[in-house]
């Protein structure tokens, strides 16, 4: 049962990505992480108003529905060929390797590290036999649900809890981030050889924040900086840009406590490259305000400070039901 729970979850992720892929003609090695991200944000939706149950399922049917429709469509239009070239790249193929690879090294595997039996590892457990987001030890810590909700979606199609699935999600979640690098490579074997070891490396890098050896989030958050830096100076199409980086805006601001902070800094560093760029340009002060980017930043900006408030509301929600709960118990 396990190993087909697994193969459903990489089925539902490749159709998302095959769908994203469609939709802004990249290839999958800068959609798959799209899918993650979507998947995750859409269980935090279900999980603070009370289903994450049913955000579960209906993730599920839908990434089916939007793979049926892509191929359909693709058939339609007589360009299925074209997609397929898009979705069997060197990108794609070595996340597939990888996906699988992580589950041989992760199944049934155990973390020992102290903040597993303190936070990660509670907070994923009571997430998964709860189904909702901050029950038993909401007294506690009361970190952000990313990537917790991200490791209940794995679970739950998997079918079962362990911590070898905590980890599994951090590991593979990561790695999407560095995906995109594939795109440099320009099919050359020594080069995609190079890249494929350089994005399994990368993480160990941060060898204090211990990547291989538990499900902490900590190396996440610099892989995230890193994506959203490469996005916001190197990538030139405009509208997988914004997306891509207000939906991980959304994301890096629910990660951690320090997400919203590191949000808003590297918020405030895109602001000031624009603003040095453009009066470098002469351009006067009512253009800069009033520029296509100076309006992009504005959306992130505003995605960024309803993301962290969405979180505040429902905690406070959370904490007031708990303790009028408490104090019928008392009386």
């Amino acid at each position: 049962m396990t190993i087909f729970g697994y193969l459903f979850l990489y089925i539902i992720i490749i159709s998302f990505s095959i769908f994203y892929t469609d939709i802004f003609h990249k290839k999958i090695e800068k959609t798959i992480l799209l899918s993650f991200i979507s998947i995750a944000l859409s269980m935090y939706l279900f999980g603070i108003i009370g289903y994450l149950q049913i955000g579960v399922i209906t993730i599920s049917i839908l990434s089916i529905a939007l793979l049926i429709f892509t191929i359909l469509k693709n058939i339609k239009k007589g360009t299925l060929k074209a997609l397929e070239e898009k979705t069997i790249t060197t990108g794609g193929i070595f996340f597939t390797i990888v996906f699988f690879v992580f589950i041989i090294v992760t199944l049934r595997r155990e973390l020992t590290n102290w903040d597993q039996f303190s936070y990660w590892s509670i907070a994923t457990k009571d997430m998964f036999y709860s189904n909702q987001i901050l029950v038993s030890i909401q007294n506690f810590i009361q970190y952000p649900p990313i990537p917790t909700v991200l490791q209940y979606f794995f679970m739950k199609i998997i079918g079962e809890y362990s911590q070898g699935i905590e980890i599994f999600t951090i590991w593979i979640f990561s790695i999407s981030f560095l995906l995109p690098l594939f795109e440099k490579t320009n099919g050359k074997k020594i080069a995609n050889i190079m890249i494929s070891l350089i994005i399994l490396c990368v993480p160990a890098i941060f060898q204090m924040l211990i990547f291989y050896e538990s499900s902490y989030p900590d190396a996440l958050l610099g892989i995230i900086i890193g994506e959203l830096s490469y996005l916001y100076f190197r990538e030139k199409d405009s509208k997988y840009k914004f997306i891509s980086i207000a939906l991980t805006m959304a994301l890096l601001t629910l990660t951690k406590p320090t997400g919203v902070i590191i949000a808003i800094i590297l918020w405030f560093t895109f602001a000031l490259f624009e603003i040095l760029t453009k009066r470098n340009l002469k351009q006067k002060l009512k253009e800069i305000i009033f520029s296509k980017e100076a309006k992009i930043l504005y959306i992130t900006l505003l995605i960024i400070v309803l993301t962290y408030a969405s979180w505040m509301l429902y905690r406070k929600i959370v904490d007031t039901k708990t303790e009028y709960t408490i104090g019928e118990i008392l009386r």
